[in-house]
């Protein structure tokens, strides 16, 4: 018996472990996330570097040449890492095989 007079069920439960913690955070992630396809990662980078390269076309001429020639060469750099990672992810994604189809199954 415990001190408020109840009999107590069993051994106190173990603290808990730190992969414990991890495990209860994985449940409260959402089940099923939208995949989004090479193609559709491609897109949004090339469809965001034109538009930044739109902007800077548009601003850049008012500048003093220094300013331009140092936001351009940002620009760039920036979209050099962006192609980096694509294709890195490009090569690390899982090759889609198309199966053959056919009316007979």
């Amino acid at each position: 018996m415990n001190r408020a007079g109840a009999r107590s069920v069993g051994p106190a439960s173990p603290p808990p472990r730190p992969g414990d913690r991890a495990a209860r955070m994985e449940d409260n992630l959402p089940r099923h996330t939208r995949t989004v396809t090479l193609g559709e990662l491609v897109e949004r980078v090339v469809t965001g570097a034109h538009s930044e390269l739109h902007a800077l076309a548009h601003n850049l001429p008012g500048q003093p040449e220094a300013e331009r020639k140092r936001e351009l060469a940002r620009f760039l750099h920036n979209l050099r890492q962006r192609l980096v990672r694509l294709a890195v992810v490009a090569a690390w994604a899982p090759v889609q095989k198309v199966r053959p189809t056919s009316d007979r199954f």
